[in-house]
């Protein structure tokens, strides 16, 4: 008989610890899904104060362009930085170069406040060096980077949304 109640008791222990553990796994579960929607949601509102950091690329000559990019945020972002400038659709052998100015222009700008901009005087470029002029119907592309106040890198393509990207050490 001892051997009886010996047994029942161990399959209580044993059932006790099977509905202990569906518990955990269920709340496990339910921990990972808040924290996955968390997650997301900051991302989310991440990317959308991102998205608030936008370019422009006026002509300002037959062959400068100006190209300004604005924290229309509220918190500074650091290290902006225009990092290519080029026609739509792109012609190959093409570039672009700081145009010579007066006035020192750089194509960076280590803070930028929230209502600040980076203002980049530059000129395309065709496969000998010459300056592009502007043609009717010539659309332009303007990419830039830039971290956020949360130490997050974003790169974005004027008129896209912004993308996050990780910075590679430098070799």
């Amino acid at each position: 008989m001892d051997e009886l109640w010996s047994a029942i008791g161990a399959l209580s222990g044993a059932g006790a610890l099977v509905v202990t553990l569906a518990a955990w796994w269920t709340q496990h579960r339910r921990t990972l899904t808040v924290d996955r929607e968390a997650t997301a949601r900051d991302a989310r509102a991440a990317q959308g104060r991102a998205a608030l950091v936008i370019a422009s690329a006026p002509w300002s000559s037959s062959t400068t362009i100006d190209v300004q990019i604005t924290n229309g945020g509220s918190t500074a972002i650091t290290d902006v930085e225009v990092i290519d400038v080029r026609r739509h659709p792109a012609h190959p052998g093409e570039g672009w170069r700081l145009a010579s100015t007066p006035i020192p222009t750089s194509r960076t700008a280590c803070i930028l406040h929230p209502r600040e901009s980076l203002a980049v005087k530059v000129e395309l470029i065709d496969a000998s060096g010459e300056a592009v002029s502007q043609a009717t119907g010539m659309g332009l592309v303007v990419v830039f980077r830039f971290m956020d106040a949360d130490g997050q890198w974003w790169r974005r393509e004027m008129g896209r949304p912004p993308e996050r990207y990780e910075i590679q050490p430098a070799a």
